[in-house]
């Protein structure tokens, strides 16, 4: 005993058998049946492409989870994975829209490893029809242009969406809407803009399964610049009537245009015409009318007047006719004038033309003696005055008297007529020599 006890032999004869129960334990562990359960296995769906060809497609119930139970050896069990287990339910059946209760299948790829259960039993799916709608896109402007500026219109181009997508979920859809700013800009726009599918409620509609022809719209902002632009007139200078000389209204003044602001911005002034300041003062003609033509691009705000009327008034200057008498024409060796009015129209400066008097101009018949006709003649004249800052208007004639010998004896100076000798002394008879 006291050798068993310095030498720990009881100690290490229960050790031992302890080992050996517990290998015992171990090893009967080891050959008996384990239960695992796995859970959020997908399942899988066969027969899409029987779907497809159908016009079908499966609304929900594509990513289906189920729960499977396994047996095996503990050995077997410790090699296991979620990985090994496949569930797949089949689609090709189905051929019309609905919900469908679906069985699906368990494949197990593991050695020694069996599916004692499967939660739940049947998987539901959800299968619609496909179709195609056209939408139409609907255009909401945000903003305030700037003052000036008029929004003269919008478009969309597509102004329609083709989305496909299941008839349930297309059938919500109303409309395309996409939103611009219209605040900065400061002419026609063209920009691509996205959308967004609404339901009548206003509502976004998406799903995975939606699509379209095109992911955007081109949008078209016309804008139009108003802009209030003044008519103008140039002039042709008269020797005695210039345009610092005259003053002159224009009726309508301006027009408020409308156009793109680009072309808008080019027009500082309509010119509507030439005046030739020779009709002020020959003609005492003082409103011109012109027609209001406007260039291609641009337009008028409102009724645009077909014409427009220039006024001119020539201030500080004033027309007067003189009424003259023969008493101012020069001497004629051959010509009379008998008592007449010879009116003279004078332009100036108003307080020259006011003083001027009779005696302050000259005036000069104009005549051929080969032109002349005996008895009385229209004689057109040449009036002048000493004082240039006044015009004198042509037109100024003068009646003038001439009998047939003084006419002969004008247009035959070298002919000579001598008295004969008397018949005492050349027997009788006259003779005239040239």
């Amino acid at each position: 005993m006291k050798w068993i006890k310095e030498h720990d032999v009881l100690l290490r004869v229960f050790s031992l058998l302890f080992a050996v129960i517990l290998w015992a334990y171990v090893m009967s562990s080891r050959n008996t049946d384990k239960t695992v359960d796995y859970r959020n296995i997908p399942v899988q769906l066969d027969g899409l492409a029987q779907l497809s060809q159908n016009n079908l497609v499966v609304l929900s119930g594509s990513n289906n989870k189920v729960s499977v139970r396994v047996t095996g050896s503990f050995s077997n069990i410790l090699d296991m994975s979620a990985e090994y287990i496949t569930a797949t339910a089949s689609v090709a059946s189905i051929t019309e829209p609905g919900t469908y209760n679906l069985n699906y299948r368990v494949v197990v790829d593991a050695n020694g490893i069996t599916m004692s259960s499967k939660t739940p039993t049947q998987v539901s799916v959800v299968v619609d029809r496909m179709t195609t709608v056209s939408v139409p896109v609907e255009i909401e402007l945000t903003g305030t242009l700037a003052d000036g500026y008029t929004l003269a219109g919008y478009s969309a181009s597509p102004d329609a969406i083709a989305v496909t997508g299941p008839e349930s979920i297309i059938d919500q859809i109303e409309r395309a809407h996409i939103t611009y700013d219209i605040g900065s800009i400061g002419n026609t726009v063209q920009t691509r803009c996205s959308y967004t599918l609404l339901d009548a409620k206003g509502n976004e509609v998406t799903d995975s399964h939606l699509s379209a022809d095109t992911p955007s719209t081109t949008l078209t902002v016309t804008v139009r610049q108003n802009n209030s632009v003044p008519f103008t007139v140039s002039f042709i200078n008269h020797p005695y009537l210039t345009e610092g000389m005259v003053q002159y209204t224009i009726d309508p003044d301006s027009v408020v245009l409308t156009g793109s602001p680009s072309v808008i911005r080019e027009y500082n002034q309509i010119p509507l015409g030439t005046i030739d300041l020779a009709e002020v003062l020959e003609d005492d003609k003082h409103e011109f009318t012109f027609p209001i033509l406007l260039d291609n691009g641009v337009s008028a705000v409102g009724e645009l007047a077909h014409t427009a009327t220039v006024t001119v008034n020539v201030e500080g200057y004033i027309r007067r006719t003189l009424t003259l008498t023969p008493d101012v024409l020069p001497g004629d060796e051959y010509l009379t004038y008998p008592e007449q009015e010879i009116p003279v129209t004078v332009f100036g400066p108003a307080e020259l033309v006011q003083a001027l008097r009779p005696g302050d101009l000259t005036v000069t018949p104009n005549y051929r003696l080969e032109s002349l006709s005996a008895g009385e003649n229209i004689l057109p004249c040449t009036v002048t005055t000493a004082n240039r800052q006044i015009y004198v208007f042509d037109g100024t004639q003068v009646i003038a008297g001439i009998t047939e010998e003084e006419l002969y004896a004008a247009l035959h100076p070298d002919e000579v007529t001598e008295p004969q000798p008397d018949e005492e002394n050349n027997g009788g008879g006259t003779e005239t020599n040239p």
